[in-house]
């Protein structure tokens, strides 16, 4: 726990203030909140920001970034010592980071395997959670695997086998409805339907030749029973994926 004994200062001076590398970046719909309800009542002076000794912000990036907007004195506390680590604690007190947060910091950081999350949700169009699940070979982010990410642990298992899964995808979201291709519970199925045996090809000719849309579907078992009921239309041994 961070515990602060120094007194209160204030200043204008808001280039003083430095941004600590891995913190979130602002979020514009907090600072748009804090920004009309200092201007209803300016309380800042009671919440005043925490710095440590190279006057790097711990605590309070988008106080700051209202006293700027708004032209107004900075109140804040200095406390030597603190560190990312503080940034982190402090903040989850708050509002919990999310993987997005986590996967930017860790970028910021130079974390090779976090740079490449990043590189690869962004070629593909996918969701962070969805990149590193299939980056990490599991099309899902377990609860382990999601702590391992928070802690900086993430490592990617198989990039070629990731890419080579992401194309399947691909050449199958021509036959879902609107996104259905990006939802996790359905890269889940798929994912499954490959272990078990189904293979891309044979599973592509079915999919023409059922003439429809796969649909969006509630969750993984009501996709795999989806994609069992394609292949099983016109295959001479019945497949069972559920």
């Amino acid at each position: 726990m961070v515990i602060i004994t120094t007194t209160i200062k204030k200043t204008t001076n808001y280039k003083d203030f430095k941004r600590v590398i891995g913190n979130r970046l602002l979020n514009k719909e907090h600072f748009s909140r804090l920004k009309k309800s200092v201007q209803h009542k300016n309380l800042l002076h009671l919440n005043p920001i925490i710095v440590n000794e190279k006057m790097e912000i711990i605590d309070g990036q988008h106080r700051l970034q209202v006293c700027k907007t708004l032209g107004l004195p900075v109140y804040y506390v200095m406390e030597k010592g603190l560190n990312f680590a503080d940034v982190v604690q402090m903040n989850s007190n708050v509002k919990d980071w999310g993987l997005l947060d986590y996967l930017q910091s860790y970028c910021e950081q130079g974390y090779k395997d976090y740079l490449g999350a990043k590189t690869f949700a962004n070629q593909y169009d996918l969701s962070p959670s969805t990149a590193i699940a299939i980056l990490s070979m599991g099309a899902h982010v377990t609860r382990a695997g999601y702590h391992a990410f928070k802690d900086g642990l993430f490592k990617i298992t198989d990039y070629d086998r990731a890419e080579e899964f992401v194309q399947k995808l691909k050449e199958v979201a021509r036959y879902t409805t609107s996104n259905t291709w990006k939802d996790r519970d359905f890269i889940r199925a798929l994912s499954i339907s490959y272990e078990r045996g189904i293979d891309h090809e044979d599973l592509m000719s079915h999919i023409e030749r059922a003439n429809g849309l796969i649909m969006r579907q509630a969750n993984v078992k009501d996709y795999l029973r989806a994609i069992e009921d394609i292949v099983n239309l016109s295959a001479k041994n019945r497949v069972r994926l559920y």
